[in-house]
């Protein structure tokens, strides 16, 4: 079974979107954030942990957005991937 970084991580792929994983930690544990377009070049990002918003359930929270239409200037919480690549989008 996937879990939602797996998935956004997928879908992200299917629709040719440029993206980074980036591997950090949150309290020593380890996390990975999926960020795009680049690491450098951040515009928007994902992150599932103890601390996102949504991520003791599993879900995504996301930061910034690619999409005109969907401006975001602060984190929106308890997403799915289906949810948040709408984010990743720029159309």
């Amino acid at each position: 079974m996937m879990n939602e970084m797996t998935k956004l991580a997928v879908l992200l792929a299917k629709e040719d979107i440029p993206f980074e994983l980036v591997s950090w930690s949150v309290n020593g544990e380890a996390t990975t954030s999926i960020v795009s377009p680049s690491q450098e070049d951040c515009i928007v990002d994902a992150v599932c942990h103890q601390f996102s918003y949504g991520g003791e359930e599993g879900l995504l929270e996301v930061l910034g957005s690619a999409n005109p239409e969907l401006e975001n200037i602060d984190v929106v919480g308890f997403l799915t991937a289906e949810e948040a690549i709408k984010y990743f989008r720029t159309k």
